[in-house]
């Protein structure tokens, strides 16, 4: 994983208590997101349980294997923490749509079954990640927290369930909640359908880069060290509870970003018909973690697409150059 040399990304807000915290589970931490906030966590001092249903690695150290839908599981899993980050669950969105039910069960159900077990176990935070798209279709722009949340999809279903249960667990006094809405998360490790690994991936085996639509829905694409720094921010935070968006101001066009993944690759652009299932484009304020959490992005677009394309362009050499030597290897069939 790289990191950018920004000086502010170490300034604290004075919001921000001066304590440590202590122990720190951090849910998903074999997936995109959690691998890089527990990484960060841990940067900064704290003792991190990394839990999932998988590890990443050979070694156990560290790592709690652990099902989100198994309560005893969480309990034992979450056993002396002072603060849970959580952001496992069924995060691909055409998974959600595939299996709506078992996105329920481990987004909803399984944040239930965690809340539980940190209050049983006495942890003071709770850090939940949400999403941008559990407000659905917008009423007015840029969204704030306080609008309407009507999700559509099967994945923002489940994830504002996951969102609301967080919230009333911290109304009910048990502990202090936080919950992020994430914007468009990007970076390396990031799954490869999503769209900017989807360009890049054909761009780099010579197809078109198809662009659904008109190509003027945009994102608010945010780099996965900011995500992570939010995370920090959110744990050691002063201010009081409540619920933030985190997304980078820039908006990003699909249309623009299938040209700049086509200026670096040179590869064809081509429009197809939309999906009738896209997530509707809105323009998101990140205006309260700004002022409650100090938190700021800090990484241009420009500057983490070009990365990022970096390490698909040096694993598309690598595995040509171990195709070659498979290829003038004497035990190989065509030898």
């Amino acid at each position: 994983m790289f990191r950018f040399a920004y000086s502010c990304r170490n300034i604290y807000c004075a919001k921000i208590a001066l304590h440590r915290v202590q122990k720190v589970v951090v849910t998903g931490a074999a997936g995109f997101i959690g691998s890089v906030v527990a990484d960060e966590l841990e940067r900064r001092g704290s003792s991190v349980v990394r839990s999932d249903v998988r590890r990443l690695g050979r070694s156990s150290d560290g790592w709690k294997l652990a099902d989100l839908t198994r309560r005893d599981e969480m309990v034992d899993a979450t056993r002396g923490a002072s603060l849970i980050c959580h952001i496992g669950g069924i995060g691909d969105i055409y998974h959600a749509a595939r299996d709506p039910a078992l996105a329920m069960s481990v987004n909803a159900g399984g944040t239930a079954n965690l809340l539980e077990a940190a209050k049983r176990n006495s942890v003071e935070r709770f850090v939940y990640a949400s999403t941008w798209e559990v407000y659905g279709q917008p009423r007015y722009e840029p969204l704030d927290e306080l609008h309407p949340c009507l999700p559509r999809h099967p994945y923002s279903v489940s994830k504002l369930a996951g969102d609301l249960i967080t919230q009333a667990y911290g109304e009910q006094g048990s502990m202090t909640t936080v919950v992020l809405r994430l914007g468009t998360t990007y970076g390396p490790g990031m799954r490869a359908n999503g769209v900017i690994p989807s360009f890049v991936l054909r761009a780099l085996s010579g197809n078109s880069i198809e662009v659904q639509g008109t190509g003027s829905q945009f994102r608010q694409f945010t780099h996965v060290t900011d995500i992570a720094n939010a995370f920090a921010l959110a744990a050691h935070a002063s201010s009081p509870a409540g619920v933030y968006n985190v997304a980078a101001p820039e908006r990003i066009s699909i249309r623009d970003l299938a040209k700049m993944v086509a200026r670096r690759i040179p590869a064809n652009v081509m429009t197809v018909p939309p999906r009738a299932s896209d997530v509707m484009p809105a323009a998101i304020s990140s205006a309260r973690a700004e002022e409650d959490l100090g938190w700021r992005p800090v990484v241009p677009f420009v500057h983490g697409l070009e990365k990022l394309i970096d390490t698909y362009v040096a694993g598309a050499r690598a595995g040509a150059r171990e195709e070659a030597a498979r290829g003038f290897s004497p035990a190989s069939p065509g030898a």
